[in-house]
């Protein structure tokens, strides 16, 4: 499977349409339109999803670890 993005756009043959919400160092996590949400390998070993539209790569998102790093200076 391609190297997607959060907001790439896929489309499954058991799953139907679904888009990219989060992305991982082992796959990625999909919601379906009509099946919710999916994990996926990025090295899938089924069927792969068409890719329809890969999404351009946010550049400036911010970890959960210096969100809470932040709070943590800020709060004392």
């Amino acid at each position: 499977m391609e190297d997607l993005s959060i907001g790439s756009r896929v489309k499954n043959e058991e799953w139907g349409l679904g888009v990219v919400v989060q992305v991982t160092t082992d796959g990625y996590v999909i919601t379906f339109v009509n099946h919710g949400v999916k994990e996926t390998a990025k090295l899938y070993a089924g069927e792969e999803p068409e890719v329809l539209e890969i999404a351009a790569p946010i550049k400036d998102l911010v970890s959960l670890a210096a969100v809470g790093t932040s709070l943590r200076k800020i709060v004392g």
